[in-house]
């Protein structure tokens, strides 16, 4: 379960880095 959060929660910054 935390790994599928870590994971999430990196395409999550990629997503907001490349909105920016």
């Amino acid at each position: 379960r935390m790994q599928e959060h870590l994971k999430k929660l990196k395409e999550g910054n990629r997503s907001l880095r490349t909105e920016i």
